[in-house]
């Protein structure tokens, strides 16, 4: 199957989904398709106009789903490839787009981070197409799960940080990978005891950080003073829940 022939498969996919009520995987199913198309090296015209098409149609279902972030991002990129193009009409129809998501947005100053986190998982969703890719996924899911953290955003941080093992653990296996699968688990362990009140499944995290470290001991400088602090945590946690059960 070509490029071509994949994009347009995702293309009616897409809408089938949307018509059977699956709006979720619809929007996923395009959003892969726009991501290959933005991975081509070399885009006819007739491949520009299909890119700034399905991102704005992408846009439009985001923003119908009410997720303003990722939609800005989305129309931008619809806007430019039209002006491109030189079509004005078209890229002022998604200019419009790009204004309204912002006025929107205005009004809900606790979303803006996710405009810097859309712009992330539109990096990931063009790197998730082309091979090997888990590592910079990886890092890039670490990257976002702090700036969340550092916003006081936990429980985003932590799905950002769970998604940061899910690619790692189809990566090549490395000292480099189990080093950064064990700093993974103890910011988890963090998040949940600190922030997310579940001493059950920080102690979780923190157990398969130290199992982990172990095996980096002498890759890592680090790994000694790490794996001092989650087996400090371990026994805290334990004695808290031992204290509650008493």
């Amino acid at each position: 199957m070509t490029e071509a022939q994949k994009i347009e498969y995702l293309v009616d996919l897409s809408c089938r989904l949307s018509d059977e009520g699956q709006e979720m995987e619809s929007i996923q199913t395009l959003r892969n398709a726009v991501s290959i198309l933005h991975a081509l090296e070399e885009k006819t015209e007739l491949m520009q106009q299909l890119y700034a098409a399905n991102s704005l149609k992408l846009a439009k279902m985001l923003s119908d789903a009410d997720r303003i972030p990722e939609a800005v991002a989305y129309f931008q990129a619809a806007t430019d490839t039209y002006n491109v193009l030189g079509d004005s009409d078209a890229a002022s129809t998604a200019a419009k787009g790009v204004l309204n998501c912002v006025s929107q947005l205005r009004n809900r100053p606790a979303d803006r981070i996710f405009l810097l986190v859309a712009k992330y998982e539109r990096q990931i969703a063009e790197l998730s197409i082309t091979p090997n890719m888990e590592v910079d996924c990886a890092k890039i899911c670490h990257h976002v799960a702090n700036i969340l953290q550092r916003r006081n955003r936990y429980n985003e941080s932590a799905t950002w940080f769970l998604q940061e093992l899910d690619y790692l653990s189809g990566a090549e296996i490395s000292d480099e990978i189990i080093f950064s699968r064990a700093q993974a688990h103890n910011e988890l362990g963090k998040l949940n005891f600190e922030y997310l009140r579940d001493p059950g499944l920080a102690l979780e995290h923190y157990e398969r950080a130290i199992v982990l470290l172990n095996t980096c001991l002498e890759t890592h400088e680090s790994a000694s003073a790490d794996l001092e602090e989650a087996t400090a945590m371990v026994t805290e946690i334990r004695q808290y829940l031992s204290d509650r059960v008493h």
